[in-house]
């Protein structure tokens, strides 16, 4: 009798015991399931951006982290690689959009200047922020110039030229965005030759993007 309630006990113990290893097992597969998505969010959300199609790769970034859509910067509080690149992609394709979008899951467009405004001085503050953590970078700081040369401030603008003419001169502009802001910013400094070099950096790199490099259509017709 006694050998029969020990074998009871025991069988009562190992279920009571496996139950709870189970439960963490799943729960572990659902955590690893929900990073895995939040992951693949993310890298599409960078496909987007280099696509040019900056609107849906707000949309899929905010999706994955709602405080990205929020003009917060509660994300610089975290170590995850994730949540950074998912900051970047917004910041980048917000100066894309000149700031005339909602930071939210829609990322529909706007012509609030207010907006805008207060949208691209996020942008700013975030990607000079992942400047500092990235130095080395060459992405991160290509973004950060463009973001700059959208400022109001005299002195944003020159330190945005600054680093555009940096990157110019190593070779390692590879967009015609970057082209077409360094372009914009020589011409406000009365280089004409300079912004005309960088115009036809601007139109080789885009694919002879007139609206982009700041020319009229007809220049676009001439190099087809």
């Amino acid at each position: 009798m006694k050998r029969i309630a020990l074998a009871a006990l025991f069988a009562l113990s190992t279920t009571t015991i496996a139950m709870p290893a189970a439960y963490a097992c799943g729960h572990d597969m659902a955590v690893d399931e929900a990073v895995l998505d939040w992951g693949n969010s993310v890298a599409t959300a960078e496909e987007n951006l280099n696509e040019g199609s900056y609107a849906e790769a707000i949309r899929e970034a905010v999706a994955a982290e709602p405080t990205l859509g929020r003009r917060s910067m509660k994300w610089a509080k975290s170590e995850d690689a994730e949540v950074q690149r998912g900051a970047l992609v917004v910041a980048a394709a917000t100066v894309r959009l000149e700031g005339k979008v909602y930071l939210s899951k829609t990322a529909k467009t706007t012509r609030s200047k207010s907006v805008a405004r207060k949208n691209l001085a996020w942008a700013r503050k975030t990607l000079a922020k992942l400047h500092k953590q990235d130095e080395d970078s060459v992405e991160i700081e290509a973004y950060y110039a463009e973001s700059l040369a959208t400022s109001s401030s005299a002195k944003d603008r020159a330190k945005g030229k600054a680093h555009l003419e940096k990157l110019a001169k190593a070779d390692l502009l590879t967009s015609g965005n970057a082209w077409s802001a360094l372009a914009k910013l020589h011409k406000e400094a009365g280089a004409v030759a300079e912004s005309d070099a960088a115009v036809s950096r601007c139109m080789a790199m885009s694919g002879d993007d007139a609206e982009l490099c700041g020319q009229p259509a007809e220049r676009a017709a001439l190099t087809n």
